[in-house]
């Protein structure tokens, strides 16, 4: 298991297929907003051929059921590569003390 801190590291470790601890509660509420979005390939298609972040964000949004606002924060965050490979790749747990943990699913 990986230990990241910062989104920088994520996107790092994301590209790995590694299994990442999120020790930053702050990134840990942000990716919170991908466990409510079920994987599904027209999904990802749409999100990975988004031509901006509020193309990407509003398909998000309408998805998880949150506001356009915290889904494009997050898409501006991470980006949409990594918010794909985190979708398609991931299962997403938080633990009791709001902290992530990501498991790569294959």
């Amino acid at each position: 298991m990986i230990i990241v801190k910062t989104k920088e590291e994520l996107k790092q470790v994301i590209s790995r297929g590694e299994h990442i601890f999120v020790d930053n509660k702050d990134l840990s509420k942000k990716l919170k907003l991908l466990t409510y979005v079920k994987y599904n390939s027209t999904i990802i298609d749409t999100i990975s051929n988004s031509k901006s972040n509020l193309i990407a964000g509003a398909t998000l949004a309408s998805l998880a059921g949150v506001p356009v606002a915290v889904a494009i924060t997050l898409i501006s965050t991470l980006g949409i590569v990594c918010v794909v490979a985190i979708l398609k790749d991931y299962k997403i747990r938080l633990n009791i003390d709001g902290y992530a943990e990501l498991e790569p699913t294959r």
